[in-house]
């Protein structure tokens, strides 16, 4: 049975969730704004929610761009921005600002947006259902969320999968329905379960948890909703990087055998 919490309204702890919300809105803000003509706009947009997710987050955690792999040679496709453990031999993963990295060091994959659209979902789903396909450790899995204090199993291992768009290209009213509606369609389309994908915020929207199809929507509850989504965020970083066990990189060098000299 779940473990039942006291859920209490704290005067004082709401205005802290405001004040954060708000320097977190105002950070995803900075980092979107570029002109909407460039040509390297998505990238500029890119860069800079990077570096804000650095300042922000553990130095223990490695925040780049690129692809992860495994080694069965799978590869997924571009990833917006990679959160993973820093890596072993982390400048030969990463060369002229791209880092190609073994899934096992991968925690967490946000694809930014600056208006979330039919294309751009599909696009997501797609990435994210690239990286649900690799296996960690060469026999292992990326499984969805777990709920209610679910134990993962010890081949399980999870990466949150995170959409950040400025804004959508649907309209205000029942937003968070139209949406989910517009995700179960992609996914049935594309043949992806919607859990590849964990939450979707939009900035003047609300967050939808798409595992468990719920959402939190409201213009005047955009600083909560982004503070509960970063909550979950940094949660899922502390949980997993403590779970998950330590790369060995000889999974990737084909078992050569030593001889014994004379």
């Amino acid at each position: 049975m779940p473990e039942r919490r006291p859920h209490l309204d704290s005067v004082t702890f709401s205005a802290l969730v405001d004040t954060a919300g708000s320097e977190i809105a105002e950070g995803i803000r900075r980092a979107e704004v570029v002109t909407g003509h460039h040509p390297t706009s998505g990238t500029i947009r890119e860069d800079g929610f990077r570096s804000f997710l650095r300042s922000l987050l553990s130095e223990k955690y490695f925040v780049g761009t690129g692809f992860a792999f495994d080694a069965h040679d799978q590869q997924s496709l571009q990833l917006d921005i990679v959160i993973a453990m820093d890596p072993p031999f982390v400048k030969v993963f990463e060369r002229d600002g791209f880092c190609l990295l073994p899934c096992e060091v991968v925690l967490a994959v946000i694809e930014v947006k600056k208006v979330l659209s039919l294309n751009e979902l599909r696009q997501c789903l797609k990435n994210a259902a690239s990286l649900r396909a690799l296996q960690p450790f060469g026999d292992q899995r990326f499984a969805p969320g777990r709920s209610h204090g679910a134990v993962a199993s010890p081949d399980e291992h999870r990466c949150f999968y995170g959409v950040v768009a400025l804004s959508s290209d649907l309209t205000q009213e029942a937003w968070a329905q139209k949406e989910w509606e517009r995700v179960k369609k992609v996914a049935a389309e594309t043949g992806v379960p919607t859990d590849v994908v964990d939450r979707i915020l939009v900035l003047d929207r609300g967050v939808i948890n798409t595992r468990e199809g719920r959402a939190l929507e409201g213009t005047d509850n955009v600083k909560r909703n982004i503070f509960e989504w970063f909550i979950h965020l940094s949660n899922h970083l502390d949980r997993e990087s403590r779970r998950r066990r330590q790369l060995n990189i000889n999974i990737y060098s084909g078992g050569q055998q030593w001889t014994t000299l004379q």
